[in-house]
């Protein structure tokens, strides 16, 4: 690991211990994984001996969740890729390798929206902390733009193809 790692100590995890419940939070495993049950899913990335906190989110349906997460890149919902992308561009940066390990608190579903915030507050992961500091209007702008302009270029060639036209401008 490089000397980024620094960068990272505000996301460690005080006195983590492998397959040690977070609070409340408790090891999800790959058959509680497939369960269809709502609750508050924590993502940590996993290096060495250090836990960091990366992504809290909420789910209605856990199974489904995390399916979302495997799926390759999809154009109607490109925030299902945003773990993967923002866990690559990491390990990128750390030139190193994380192990991403999913924690769960199960939670009714009227409660769910609650909880997530909650949690986003208590424990301020990487990828969706609530400090107004990383709300950079300017950039979200940017990616927006950029989204938008793939979206057109995307839409624009699923039209011609669905269509069956040579160009748009027929």
């Amino acid at each position: 690991m490089n000397e980024n790692v620094k960068y990272l100590k505000k996301y460690l995890i005080d006195g983590w211990t492998k397959d040690a419940p977070i609070d409340d939070f408790k090891v999800c495993g790959a058959d509680q994984a497939k369960k269809k049950i709502s609750g508050i899913y924590f993502y940590v990335l996993i290096n060495g001996d250090n836990a960091y906190k990366f992504y809290v989110g909420k789910s209605k349906n856990l199974a489904n969740r995390m399916n979302d997460y495997k799926r390759t890149f999809q154009c109607r919902s490109p925030d299902d890729s945003k773990i993967r992308m923002a866990k690559a561009a990491l390990e990128r940066w750390m030139e190193c390798a994380f192990e991403l390990v999913l924690y769960f608190l199960p939670c009714g579903a009227a409660e769910l929206t609650k909880k997530e915030t909650d949690m986003i507050k208590k424990y301020q992961p990487l990828i969706n902390p609530k400090n107004k500091q990383y709300r950079d209007r300017a950039w979200e702008q940017t990616v927006v733009s950029h989204i938008e302009a793939a979206y057109n270029r995307y839409f624009d060639e699923f039209v011609k193809i669905a269509l069956d036209v040579k160009s748009l401008d027929q």
